[in-house]
């Protein structure tokens, strides 16, 4: 985790939440650790798979970060609600 910090570089107290999201096996073997980071410090451009992303990706550069954004993209791309039960 020592590496993540300071590769994050966090600034404020708010930097820490997507820090403790991304130091989880999935995210670390995923590469989106280094998507996120680089994309936070501007080495790399954010962009969204289509425009409707964006309001929900915006805060995490790009990169689906939390289940809450699953469950944000289904309802919006996939006309879901965010109380239906998807199996």
């Amino acid at each position: 985790i020592t590496k993540l910090v300071m590769d994050l570089k966090p600034e404020h107290f708010e930097d820490l939440i997507p820090l403790v999201a991304l130091y989880r096996p999935g995210p670390l073997g995923s590469g989106m650790v280094a998507d996120f980071i680089d994309r936070r410090h501007g080495k790399e451009e954010v962009t969204y798979l289509h425009p409707i992303l964006e309001p929900i990706l915006k805060d995490t550069f790009g990169v689906i970060l939390y289940q809450e954004q699953v469950m944000q993209i289904a309802s919006a791309m996939g006309g879901f609600s965010l109380g239906e039960d998807v199996t």
